[in-house]
């Protein structure tokens, strides 16, 4: 935490717990609700389970835990996790007056105030993949401009990830800015952000920087920019070419000037030789050292091209392993399913669900855990722990049947 939220911190919580002043409720979904609170003539934006949820908690704690310790000025700041409204316990966090991107580019905003928008966005996602950190849900409803100065903040980190907690990963998004990987519930890291980032690009700009959002929304992960920095470093070159090419056309305006002295000053013809002798010299050392950048070229990008090869082949082995353990327990999971359709008793639904765990454990336990030479523990892992939990939805639901 930065020096402002240790105060914070240190201050006002205790003041806040005892008197929280005016609440009103913003928005309520399936997991969670979002209040705006007022405290002292200060509004806060408190989130908050809507239900008493075991997984809504837990995945409440996890923002709390990834957000908590980002100090950014383009990203909404995390004060404390606690219970500051009666017998409702979440995350306290800064207040945004402001509208969604969305809303933003309703206003048909000038291509000034667009660009200001990305730096900004593209600045905030570059610190947070610094710090380690995936969004996983980036798309304009989670962006906010605020109303005075166009001052982009970042919020919602709910399906944010990192290494720490990866094994309590949900699925990512499957809204029309999430990257192919995020919606066919495989693995992200921040090349997902840079797929989402892509598409906000286009929104902004449609085609105008193209050349950019192209690479950026590559299906495979590999041929995408790496992260964020990366991202905002061609962003910030993307008029690179533009001078190169007023430099051209410069270099040709003073190259025509030198051939008109030469016609216009006939006395000084011997001079202005040896000066046209010096240029063609440069011209061929520029032109030697062309085509030894242009043999480096060919040269890096056939590697590059073998190791994009090698990259898919190695990806493609690695999905196909997931894929082939996903679709054992979905058997399974269908198999079990119907067997508790025919159940009458909640002892047999109780000898499926036994029969069920250990046959998926002795699975899990059986499968292989590497694939061209990639360590798949954790995402195995992750995929048996998320369908134990399904199973348990299933047999709930089949539990309320019964007791129908």
């Amino acid at each position: 935490m930065d020096s402002e939220s240790e105060i914070f911190d240190g201050i006002a919580q205790e003041s806040l717990k005892k008197e929280t002043g005016k609440a009103m409720l913003i928005a309520s979904g399936r997991l969670f609700s979002y209040w705006r609170l007022e405290h002292e003539g200060r509004y806060f934006f408190f989130k908050t389970p809507t239900e008493t949820d075991e997984f809504a908690v837990r995945l409440l704690r996890r923002e709390y835990e990834l957000s908590g310790g980002c100090d950014h000025p383009y990203i909404a700041r995390t004060f404390l996790y606690g219970e500051f409204l009666p017998g409702r316990e979440g995350i306290l966090m800064e207040y945004v007056d402001g509208r969604t991107l969305t809303d933003f580019l309703a206003e048909n905003p000038s291509g000034r105030r667009r660009r200001k928008v990305m730096d900004q966005l593209l600045e905030a996602m570059a610190y947070l993949h610094r710090k380690g950190i995936v969004h996983n849900d980036l798309k304009p409803d989670n962006i906010l401009i605020s109303r005075q100065s166009d001052a982009l903040k970042l919020i919602d980190f709910g399906l944010a990830d990192d290494d720490a907690h990866f094994l309590m990963k949900t699925p990512g998004c499957s809204n029309a800015f999430a990257a192919p990987e995020l919606r066919d519930e495989r693995r992200s890291d921040a090349r997902s952000d840079v797929y989402s980032l892509g598409k906000i690009m286009a929104a902004l700009f449609g085609s105008r920087y193209g050349r950019i959002s192209r690479k950026s929304l590559r299906n495979s992960p590999g041929r995408r920019q790496k992260d964020a920095s990366e991202l905002l470093m061609a962003w910030k070159r993307r008029n690179r070419l533009y001078w190169i090419a007023g430099g051209v056309a410069a270099a040709a305006i003073i190259s025509l000037g030198i051939i008109t002295g030469i016609a216009s000053y006939r006395e000084s013809r011997n001079e202005q030789m040896q000066e046209l002798s010096a240029l063609q010299e440069a011209y061929d050392e520029v032109s030697d050292a062309y085509g030894r950048v242009n043999r480096a070229y060919t040269g890096l990008k056939d590697s590059l091209e073998t190791s994009r090869k090698e990259a898919e082949t190695h990806q493609k082995a690695v999905a196909e392993a997931v894929e082939a353990f996903r679709n054992g327990l979905r058997v399974r999971s269908r198999k079990a399913d119907a067997e508790l359709r025919r159940c009458t008793t909640w002892r047999e639904m109780n000898e499926v669900r036994q029969r069920y765990n250990a046959e998926t454990k002795k699975y899990y336990e059986s499968y292989p855990k590497t694939a061209d030479g990639e360590d798949l523990t954790e995402t195995i892992t992750a995929i048996y722990t998320a369908n134990l939990t399904s199973f348990d939805a299933i047999l709930e639901r089949h539990a309320e049947d019964l007791s129908q």
